[in-house]
């Protein structure tokens, strides 16, 4: 039989003395991309989606300070967290543009006192949804009615990506297409718009940041 090639494993002592000379902004790229950096290049609804950076930052002091030193990083949020793990990460992006994922499969109508049934939560301000380049909102009879609400009484000048379900969606599109807007037309910043994974809307390619 034909004899299989040797593969060479670095010792730990090497692997860490590779790491080490790996330059930060490379090592914050590859993070990004793990942490949502590619989240346009998967299915509309990217969920579950885990909060990734905090693992990261606790792989060694190095890793610790490149992510906590990249907002990017930090940018890209499930909404279906607890509030005081959003609140986190928003404090942590700094000023950079927002990706936001929510589902509501964790909701239920008989617990009315929890966020997106009856009301948005406090973290929801308008600075917040000025930042929001993409939005990815998975809802259900649930959260429609507050996300409706949401989405009619903001402007949304950075949005450029808005990604909803089938059975919902639709309602929500018109919500951000017939809601008033500022100096701005929605259509002047949207690039891609999909209803139910089925792309309905797609001006040019999605932009990668440039910097980290």
């Amino acid at each position: 039989s034909p004899e299989l090639p040797q593969t060479t494993y670095l010792k730990p002592r090497m692997h860490s003395v590779f790491l080490s000379n790996v330059p930060p902004e490379i090592i914050a790229s590859i993070l990004w991309f793990n942490v949502g950096g590619d989240i346009g290049q998967r299915k509309a609804h990217p969920l579950p989606y885990y909060p990734q950076s905090l693992n990261f930052a606790h792989v060694c002091s190095r890793w610790r300070y490149i992510v906590e030193s990249c907002p990017l990083l930090w940018s890209t949020i499930s909404l279906s967290w607890p509030d005081g793990l959003v609140n986190h990460y928003i404090a942590r992006s700094g000023s950079v543009p927002l990706t936001l994922v929510f589902t509501d499969n964790h909701l239920s109508k008989s617990n009315a006192s929890e966020s997106f049934v009856t009301a948005p939560p406090a973290y929801l301000t308008s600075s917040v949804l000025d930042r929001v380049r993409a939005l990815y909102l998975n809802v259900s009879a649930v959260s429609q009615a507050v996300w409706t609400d949401i989405i009619k009484a903001h402007s949304f000048p950075s949005l450029e990506e808005f990604h909803v379900p089938g059975t919902y969606g639709e309602e929500l599109v018109r919500a951000l297409l017939s809601a008033p807007k500022e100096d701005q037309c929605i259509s002047d910043t949207l690039r891609a718009l999909t209803i139910g994974g089925r792309l309905c809307v797609k001006s040019r390619s999605s932009r990668l940041p440039r910097t980290l």
